[in-house]
């Protein structure tokens, strides 16, 4: 009993310490459920934004649970984070107790195997990624390693079939294409059946894939009643079958493989021997393993670091690997010289767990989740913004659909389609030759909702999506939005670029029958007496102040000015709001109003302006 506890502690350590290296990554994906899940605790519905719902999540199971969390009172990232490393964490200890009736030299050599999942970097990176493949893992563990059980004893019986068809069933809805795994080794079984290597009834196997087939057709049903829709709207945007994606899917399963190749030789060797053996588990774990690397490579594999989607195929990779080290530890060296044979798997051990590590750590996948930062960047952006527009519901258009919505709590346009349903229905003639999830996009269609803020990525000040880029560098958009740096508090150096709507009536400019009021982000700085006015890109930067508003900093000797696009306007007066406001000087250049102050700093929250004669005093 004391060598199962030892070995729990022992891959529990190595877990959490693996985690922490890439803490604090947060994928922005995870952030979008959680933003359905927040907003089902808040009563708003399995939505994620208001107007016509979408599906823009696909994992049910996994947001749901994110959601009974909200209920309980519990911060979403660190739920999240908390099933991830309890899912990675309880599959070896699944696996040590599958096999607690082992000899001591089984369960040492168990053991030693078991490390190397915990030490797999797509498992220790998405423990705490915040995303549904932990739990997609766990319990298709839970189920090979049932049927695998009932398997050695040539019987599967409906016991098995039902809590293994269960378990498979809770997979088909925490992932859509989860559905794939029952469908794969009921194949498997009825094979067996067949020829007359299983003495189960066929209905009894029938149930394997039965019960999945059931919940995926509740989910079905329940998406056509709440979303009318029969697929998600994630499969619309992602999915296109095409070569050039079949080709980027091919690459990312074998560079997976390349990246962590010690532990795939490792479980090829292992294939191996079961087969020489003649074990049937061999097949049963195999076929559910190529199927998805089957089905990862039509799907044009995935955007996300760590190679995420290789996660199930590592956890279901494990299995074969502790049989076949069970056969190794049954060999004559063990019982003959075990001293000998204990001090080379200890050798073994500290040669390949540094080089698994290492080889690992050194793939541009591997460090990209080590380096991944700018989610948190988003959260500072998007709590800048709450604190300067929570009052005024402004609605958002976005690129970065999950962690600027999701802090903010804004109203939002997904512009990349995810979670919308006229962009991910569009199929232009470039669909399938685009980065996997990321090929969507309409500008004129997201113009027309008319959002009071576009913000690309978390605050770019270009995009890399060529159409939304081509447009904004129109003069028609410039001259309906205006690029607004924006930094979280006074001498930050991180800034964002926040594109803002003049006329929005809930951030621009407040127009009233003889006046308006001209907010102080909208100023722009002139460093010359013949400069033009600029776009805002790298220039000062607007903070928020004490009070949570966001303000205009404007230095002794330097010039602020609003450029108006015509001469409708005729300003007599100008009220200024900030601190030293007796102090700035506001003068009339041709269509351009110019402020100046003469007598220390001053902050401008904004400006108003009255209309009447020529003629124009500040106030």
């Amino acid at each position: 009993m004391l060598l199962p506890i030892a070995g729990i502690v022992f891959l529990t350590c190595v877990l959490l310490w693996h985690a922490a290296q890439f803490y604090p990554f947060i994928s922005d994906d995870a952030l979008i459920s959680m933003r359905y899940a927040q907003r089902l605790v808040d009563g708003e519905g399995l939505t994620w934004s208001n107007g016509l719902p979408v599906e823009g999540y696909s994992n049910l199971l996994w947001t749901l649970l994110l959601s009974f969390s909200g209920f309980l009172g519990i911060d979403l990232v660190f739920a999240a984070r908390t099933m991830g490393v309890v899912c990675i964490g309880l599959i070896p200890v699944l696996l040590l107790y599958a096999m607690r009736r082992d000899t001591t030299v089984e369960k040492l050599v168990t053991l030693a195997l078991l490390a190397l999942f915990p030490l797999n970097a797509s498992a220790a990176a998405w423990a705490i990624g915040g995303l549904e493949m932990p739990l997609t893992a766990l319990l298709l563990v839970m189920a090979l390693v049932l049927l695998d059980g009932g398997i050695e004893k040539a019987c599967v019986d409906r016991r098995i079939a039902l809590h293994s068809g269960l378990l498979l069933g809770f997979a088909s809805i925490n992932r859509p294409d989860g559905l794939l795994f029952p469908v794969a080794i009921v194949m498997v079984l009825l094979g067996f059946k067949i020829f007359r290597k299983l003495e189960s009834r066929f209905i009894d196997l029938f149930l394997v894939v039965a019960i999945p087939l059931l919940f995926a057709a509740g989910q079905m049903v329940f998406r056509f009643v709440y979303y009318a829709e029969l697929l998600p709207n994630t499969a619309y945007v992602k999915l296109s079958f095409s070569r050039f994606h079949m080709g980027i899917g091919w690459d990312y399963v074998l560079q997976g493989i390349s990246v962590q190749w010690p532990f795939w030789i490792l479980v090829a060797a292992a294939f191996g021997l079961l087969f020489v053996r003649r074990d049937r588990a061999a097949v049963l774990f195999i076929v559910p393993v190529l199927a998805w690397f089957g089905y990862v490579t039509v799907a044009g594999g995935d955007y996300a670091p760590a190679f995420r989607l290789l996660l199930p195929a590592v956890a279901m990779g494990m299995l074969p690997l502790l049989k076949a080290g069970r056969v190794l530890a049954a060999a004559p060296l063990w019982s003959r010289r075990p001293i000998t044979g204990l001090s080379a798997l200890i050798l073994l051990c500290v040669a390949a767990y540094p080089v698994f590590y290492v080889v690992q750590h050194e793939s541009y996948d591997i460090v990209r989740a080590r380096e991944e930062v700018w989610e948190w960047d988003g959260k500072i952006l998007a709590e800048t913004l709450h604190a300067a527009f929570h009052g005024r519901d402004p609605f958002i258009a976005v690129t970065a659909a999950g962690c600027i919505p999701y802090w903010s709590g804004f109203r939002s346009i997904d512009m990349l389609g995810l979670n919308d349903r006229h962009i991910a229905h569009r199929r232009p003639r470039s669909r399938g030759f685009g980065p996997v999830g990321h090929e969507l996009g309409d500008a004129r269609y997201v113009l027309d909702q008319k959002p009071d803020m576009i913000i690309l990525n978390v605050g770019d000040s270009s995009s890399q999506y060529r159409e939304y880029e081509d447009t904004m560098r129109t003069q028609a958009f410039r001259n309906e939005y205006v690029a607004v740096s924006i930094a979280a508090k006074q001498a930050e150096r991180k800034k964002f670029t926040v594109w803002m709507r003049r006329e929005s009536p809930r951030i621009g400019i407040k127009k009233w029958a003889d006046s308006l009021r001209i907010p102080g982000y909208f100023l722009r700085p002139l460093y010359s007496e013949n400069d033009s006015i600029r776009q805002g890109i790298g220039a000062q930067a607007v903070f928020l102040d004490r009070n949570g508003v966001l303000v205009q900093p404007l230095q002794v000797g330097q010039r602020l000015a609003y450029a108006f696009p015509g001469e409708s306007y005729l300003i007599l007066g100008i009220r200024l709001t900030g601190n030293n406001v007796s102090h700035v000087m506001a003068t009339r250049d041709g269509e351009r109003l110019v402020l100046q102050s003469t007598d220390g700093d001053a902050m401008i929250e904004h400006i108003v302006l009255q209309v009447s004669r020529n003629t124009m005093q500040a106030n």
